[in-house]
């Protein structure tokens, strides 16, 4: 093949292909990612531990407040997995 027949054959199928590419839809492709709300129970805040008391209750306040917080915690992890 020349050279000349090489590049007749080049520009014929780029000009394909600028046809064809018009083919194709327009049409926009929008995603949406719905999620359920957490829940309600999830956001309510701890309690803060009081202040009043001995020593030792404003430690058992403290364990507690962590408890519900990590127990909190641990809901949403298994709730954002079962996703």
């Amino acid at each position: 093949m020349t050279f000349k027949r090489v590049m007749t054959k080049l520009l014929m199928l780029a000009s394909l292909l600028m046809l064809l590419s018009g083919c194709g839809s327009s049409g926009t492709v929008i995603t949406e990612t719905v999620r359920d709300p957490v829940p309600n129970t999830w956001t309510v805040p701890v309690q803060a531990p009081s202040l009043s008391g001995t020593f030792g209750e404003y430690i058992a306040q403290c364990e507690a407040a962590i408890k519900q917080s990590n127990a909190d915690k641990r809901q949403i992890r298994e709730w954002s997995e079962s996703e």
